[in-house]
């Protein structure tokens, strides 16, 4: 039969076994959250894209819904009072649908308008 000191040393090795288990166990918690954290941040910014993408493409449908409307009204041989908001329609949709070439157009009429003003 153990006497109490071996009791003891059973025991405290028991609870060294025990903190030791505890402390892989909260380290592989504190890894698993920190993946879970940034999946999570992974999907708030892909959500935030796909909506941004998704209010491009319901600006560019808005705008080709318009167009689609003129191009009906001149084949039916009735008249389009406002071109330059058939025109806007028309760069809002391709901007929508093509925003890296809007982007380059748009610094380079830019810089046209600046040097057609004289500015």
């Amino acid at each position: 039969m153990p006497d109490e000191f071996e009791r003891l040393r059973i025991a405290r090795d028991s609870f060294k076994d025990l903190a030791a288990e505890n402390a892989i166990a909260a380290d592989r918690y504190a890894r698993e959250n920190a993946t879970l954290r940034a999946e999570r941040d992974q999907l708030a910014a892909d959500l935030c894209e796909a909506r941004e993408e998704r209010d491009r493409l319901r600006e560019a449908h808005r705008a080709s819904r318009y167009l689609s409307g003129l191009y009906r009204r001149c084949w039916l041989g009735r008249p389009v009072r406002d071109l330059g908001e058939a025109e806007a329609a028309y760069d809002t949709a391709r901007a929508a649908l093509t925003p890296d070439l809007h982007q380059a157009a748009g610094s380079a009429s830019n810089g046209a308008e600046t040097d057609a003003s004289g500015s």
